[in-house]
């Protein structure tokens, strides 16, 4: 899966966007604001993203809340908020 942010200069997330690796990714209209990034992240460990979930929608809500994005590497990784809870599962 293709797992795409946007997000400030310091990480927080405004919109994901996902999609098959072989797709385009789709146009997503937001907030968007001078600063705004788009970056390429990697899923986390232990989250599964599922196009045909009802629950996708859920899973992205959950990943704009406790994650950030790490800015400093070349593909993007989300970390988790240091005040994100761990007792959230993460897979649906």
């Amino acid at each position: 899966m293709q797992l795409m942010a946007l997000h400030d200069i310091g990480g927080n997330i405004v919109g994901l966007v996902v999609s098959q690796p072989d797709m385009p990714l789709a146009q997503v209209t937001t907030d968007a604001h001078p600063g705004a990034r788009t970056t390429e992240v990697e899923v986390p460990e232990g989250v599964t993203l599922d196009l045909d979930s009802r629950q996708l929608s859920e899973v992205l809500e959950n990943l704009k809340e406790n994650y950030l994005v790490d800015i400093p590497t070349v593909k993007g990784k989300l970390k988790r908020k240091p005040d994100a809870s761990a007792e959230q599962s993460s897979v649906y």
